[in-house]
């Protein structure tokens, strides 16, 4: 079961979902990404869970790599963004996802160096961020942080990249909605302008939701994309 309907789970294994090379998102410029996470267990010393990643076919530059856990912790499962340039950076949130339950995991790249974290919702800390080296072509991964390393132990729903820049009220109106938590008690009906409009669909670039309910394809459901194997 997902956070939302349907979810994906991972053995931490031989588990992942292989998006193939097109270029969803690169880690270059601007974005939002987001994902509901329900971990098994807790990585061990310089393990990692990858959600999503981009990595190129030679060599790590280019590479982009959502994941939970921390280097040279062990039992950590904190939110980390891991590019590269030539040489590593990691950018890190403040709080640490639970075994057992769902967390929904969102950051903001701001594009001028600066990535923003949100822990259900809820402001999570900053860091410093180093855009990746800019590949064409790379594989791009769910579940794993590479076809061979760091696949994800647990269960992964609603995968969400976007080339906008949500604000702090965007990100907790979603984690409510997901929660059917986003309205609250009413009064005397009031008429009112639609929250959600047309455009918060054009800007999104991804949504994986994991609805297929089995099989081997997984299908992009944004405004975007289209069907990936």
């Amino acid at each position: 079961d997902g956070q939302v309907a349907g979810g994906q789970q991972f053995d931490g294994v031989n588990d992942y979902i292989d998006l193939g090379p097109t270029n969803i998102l690169d880690g270059t410029g601007s974005f939002t990404v987001s994902a509901w996470v329900n971990i098994d267990t807790i990585p061990g010393l310089n393990e990692h869970y990858g959600i999503y990643s981009r990595i190129p076919g030679a060599g790590d530059n280019g590479s982009f790599r959502l994941m939970v856990g921390q280097w040279a912790l062990a039992n950590d499962s904190t939110f980390d963004i891991s590019t590269n340039d030539g040489t590593w950076h990691d950018a890190l949130a403040n709080s640490e996802s639970p075994t057992g339950s769902w967390t929904y995991l969102t950051a903001v790249y701001d594009g001028v160096g600066t990535v923003n974290f949100y822990f259900d919702g809820a402001p999570d800390g900053s860091d410093s961020y180093t855009e990746p080296g800019v590949v064409v072509g790379a594989g791009q991964y769910i579940g794993a942080a590479s076809p061979g390393i760091f696949r994800f132990d647990g269960f992964i729903d609603e995968v969400r990249l976007s080339t906008a820049i949500r604000s702090e009220d965007w990100i907790e109106a979603q984690h409510l909605s997901m929660t059917d938590a986003f309205i609250a008690p009413y009064g005397t009906q009031e008429s009112s302008t639609p929250y959600c409009t047309s455009r918060v669909l054009d800007e999104l670039y991804v949504l994986y939701d994991f609805e297929e309910g089995g099989g081997t394809t997984v299908n992009d459901v944004s405004s975007v994309g289209a069907p990936l194997n």
